[in-house]
């Protein structure tokens, strides 16, 4: 017998569960900052040598007093910090003109559009804010 919208089916106890959907990885593709664009202006976080010294010792790594910081020490704190500020300009239908927001990123995910820099500076903190550098391109 067919079933016809009038009938009610009834659900046998052995039936297959959904397949769950997929997860994506984030950590690890929020560690990829992507390029510029061209005519983007750009701000990415540019590690002092004595905030790279800090961090380092704060997450476990043995970090000399003075001169070169070690690769390791750097790669890892562009790593878990692939924070991005980009300035954009969007043009809203029936606007005579385009407004600039803040478009923070962190790897390829946007975070917050704003057009507000305390939200930039709320989101990235107090000791990355001060990071921030206009990336300029070769």
């Amino acid at each position: 017998m067919a079933d016809t919208p009038g009938t009610v089916t009834a659900i046998s106890a052995g039936a297959a569960k959904r397949a769950k959907r997929a997860r994506s990885n984030i950590p690890v593709r929020a560690e990829t900052v992507p390029p510029p664009r061209p005519g983007e202006t750009v701000f990415q976080l540019v590690p002092t040598p004595e905030t790279l010294r800090a961090w380092g010792r704060k997450h476990g790594f043995i970090v000399s007093g003075h001169g070169p910081v070690k690769k390791e020490v750097r790669d890892h704190f562009m790593r878990w910090n692939a924070w991005t500020v980009r300035i954009v300009h969007i043009q809203r239908p029936g606007d005579t003109e385009a407004r600039q927001y803040f478009k923070v990123m962190q790897g390829p995910y946007v975070r917050r559009m704003t057009r507000d820099v305390w939200y930039v500076q709320r989101d990235l903190g107090e000791e990355l804010f001060p990071l921030l550098k206009e990336v300029k391109k070769p």
